[in-house]
């Protein structure tokens, strides 16, 4: 058996991988530079994504769902604490009620209300 030359960046098991040797196979799958399997290439790119703002939270979330996750406390801490990030059910966020009036935020409700304006709601970050 072949000694192991390098470690998956998602679940941090070691493998063996010859690049001048495997790239010429039918089967090469140049993601096994970074990972070791297809779930895990999933979840490397689930993950990349998030961390690159390319994907909410919300859709992160959903797409880890279609992977196999039961292995996770024995990934390597970066994609670890990331995916549980993405997990972890948003507290803190909640929405703030805004009113507008001719371009100025109004900061009663009542007092839109005898304007007769319409009010939105947009979503505040902590």
């Amino acid at each position: 058996m072949k000694k192991s030359n390098v470690t998956c960046s998602v679940c941090g098991k070691e493998y063996y991988l010859c690049i001048a040797c495997d790239r010429h196979k039918v089967d090469w799958k140049p993601w096994k530079v970074i990972v070791d399997n297809e779930n895990c290439y999933n979840i490397y790119n689930i993950v990349s994504k998030y961390i690159a703002n390319n994907i909410y939270k919300e859709e992160a979330r959903e797409l880890l769902k279609t992977t196999d996750l039961s292995g996770l406390n024995n990934f390597k801490n970066l994609m670890k604490n990331k995916i549980e990030e993405i997990l972890r059910e948003d507290e803190n966020v909640t929405f703030v009620e805004e009113t507008v009036i001719e371009n100025t935020i109004v900061d009663t409700v009542e007092s839109a209300e005898e304007k007769n304006v319409k009010k939105h709601y947009k979503k505040k970050d902590y």
